[in-house]
Formats: C-alpha cells, structure tokens, sequence
C-alpha cells in the first residue's frame, strides 16, 4: 500500500474509528475504486483535500508523514484570548477572530449530536447567509422538514451530493441530481465557538 493512503487509513481508524474501505469511502464521498487505486498510486490532488476536509488532516503529515497529523490553526488563532466578559457580545467576538463582516452571518445553536466529531450540541456555529447553494465541500445549513440541521456537504459520482454526518453513528444521505432543487440550503458554516467543558 502506498505511503500517504496508509496514513490515511490509520487517521481515520485513530480518529473515527473507520476501519474498513467501505466506511472510509463513504466518510470522503468517493468510490471504493477510488480509494484502490489510492492503495497502489497513492493519494491524488483530491484525496489530500478531501482528506484535510473531512479528517482535518496535514497535507505534508499525509505526503511525508513529517510534522503533525492534524492542521494547525491559523496562527491568530494558536494563542488562547483571555476575553473581559462584562458587556461582551460573543458573536461580534468570533466575527473579529475570524476577520468576517456581520452584514451577512447569522448564528445558530447547533441542538443535535449528529456532527458530533465536529461539532458539540450547544456549539454556536456563524453561518454566511451569502451561499445558498452548493459550492464545493464544507459544512452547511440546510432547511430541513424536521428544522434546521448541519451537514457536511461533498460531491459524489455522477453529479450526486452526499450529506454526511460527521458523527458515524449517523449514515449519509445521498442527493440525486433531480432532487438538488429541493436541497433548501441557507448559507455555508464559516466558523463556530462554543463551551469549553473543565
């Protein structure tokens, strides 16, 4: 098996605890072909990106196996804020961290545990109202008929769209091409901030 897909599979065991191509394959939304070839050729352009997404994994972790496995923040972000709590407005708060204008982000809690290796229920996740269909992979909001959920949102084959639930007691749910309409999207996640447990 080549270098970077072995690497691969032991983060997502170690991190997921996905253990077999067929789990793997849904979790990245590609074919278990894809990953075989991955297996002989290593992985390609895609598979690193996919891999950073779903996995927040470190492209040179994967290409080399040097340096962490997983992406380090940005460097505003590497160093913890003591932030005064007295008139403080959380959100406004997050929106500077993030270097994000207010005009067209809205928060929501997020009150289910299906993205739960991602995010935790009470997490508040910022939302750009801006994106209201889909634009590549990333985690959004969709109006369902059971409320507002989250979703990881990434292509499959043939034009379809598999919603994922970083949570692997949850399966995914695959989108046909002719149901895309009806795919009620209401903005792309952009950042989140939430409770510490101590």
């Amino acid at each position: 098996m080549h270098d970077t897909t072995a690497r691969l599979y032991q983060a997502a065991a170690q991190l997921r605890q996905i253990h077999d191509i067929a789990e793997l394959a849904l979790a990245l939304a590609v074919s278990q072909q894809t990953l075989r070839n991955w297996e002989q050729k290593g992985l390609s352009k895609k598979g690193f990106q996919e891999a950073k997404q779903v996995f927040g994994l470190s492209i040179k972790w994967l290409e080399s196996g040097d340096g962490d496995m997983l992406e380090r923040l940005p460097e505003k972000f590497s160093e913890p804020s003591i932030v005064p709590t007295h008139n403080l407005d959380l959100t406004q708060f997050a929106l500077q961290r993030l270097g994000l204008a207010n005009k067209h982000i809205i928060t929501q809690i997020v009150n289910n545990d299906n993205m739960l290796n991602t995010l935790s229920i009470g997490d508040i996740v910022l939302i750009d109202t801006t994106i209201q269909q889909y634009i590549g992979s990333g985690i959004y909001a969709i109006t369902t008929p059971n409320g507002n959920m989250i979703y990881r949102i990434n292509t499959f084959q043939n034009g379809f769209l598999m919603l994922i639930h970083d949570n692997p007691a949850y399966p995914p749910e695959i989108v046909r091409p002719d149901e895309l309409g009806s795919l009620n999207i209401t903005g792309r996640v952009v950042g989140k901030y939430g409770v510490v447990a101590l």
